[in-house]
């Protein structure tokens, strides 16, 4: 579950939508199949509720200006893994690549969701899971602010 929500979260840092919807189609939609996988295995019917509402709630858009590309990808290196081979290695490097980022307001910025809360006196949802990919990856799977409530 934390390594999925960190390689999902990456795409906060892609300021191309075309390179961001590669990603996630190529990069982080295998990753989250496998942590909706695990959490059926597991007949953990509350995990699999957590991770449609997640996955429901695809993040913020942002008015402030881009903030420079270079770097962003450095915190995400790691050693070296065996990955199958479909879809084919050389579609998650196109998904990387894209066009520079161009400085300036844009609503096409995908920011990360503060974190979700399904119940009324719940903990927001996958807080043990985000503090992991957190701990174990650098990546901050929501925004610093305040819950937002899923229920009506």
């Amino acid at each position: 579950m934390p390594a999925a929500l960190a390689v999902d979260s990456v795409r906060y840092s892609i300021a191309d939508a075309d390179a961001r919807a590669r990603w996630a189609a190529n990069v982080s939609a295998p990753m989250l199949a496998g942590a909706f996988a695990v959490a059926w295995e597991w007949e953990n019917t509350g995990l699999v509720s957590e991770l449609v509402e997640y996955h429901s709630a695809r993040g913020t858009f942002s008015g402030v200006p881009e903030r420079p590309a270079m770097g962003e990808w450095a915190s995400t290196t790691t050693a070296t893994a065996l990955a199958d081979t479909e879809p084919e290695p050389a579609l998650a490097a196109l998904a990387a690549a894209g066009p520079p980022a161009q400085t300036g307001n844009s609503l096409t910025r995908l920011g990360p969701l503060p974190p979700l809360r399904m119940e009324p006196d719940a903990e927001p949802i996958m807080s043990h899971y985000r503090a992991l990919a957190f701990q174990r990856y650098g990546r901050a799977v929501t925004a610093t602010e305040p819950a937002w409530s899923t229920w009506p």
